[in-house]
């Protein structure tokens, strides 16, 4: 499994579909993240920027991915495969029921 960070630059103008559409946004974002497929999601202070980190086979499965927002026909992105991506989630201890 390979990760990608998204990095997605949102239209200037927002209009009345766009808010429309972010709690279909979220929910999407939720069921990719319980999948494993989103680990990361992060939206700036300004409305003007999204960062996703994205965990897939291939180039392609990323942009069926990021094809599937929501939100997708207000997005201008970039795609950069990651060589690592860590966080400190690594560092929590699992617990493993027996």
């Amino acid at each position: 499994m390979n990760s990608y960070m998204i990095d997605v630059d949102l239209a200037e103008r927002l209009d009345e579909e766009f808010f429309r559409l972010i709690p279909y946004q979220r929910n999407y974002i939720r069921r990719m993240m319980k999948k494993g497929v989103i680990s990361n999601y992060s939206f700036s202070n300004d409305r003007g920027k999204l960062w996703v980190i994205v965990h897939a086979g291939s180039l392609t499965e990323v942009k069926h991915i990021i094809g599937s927002f929501p939100i997708f026909n207000y997005m201008r992105f970039q795609i950069h495969y990651l060589l690592f991506h860590e966080t400190n989630d690594a560092l929590k201890p699992q617990l493993w029921l027996n």
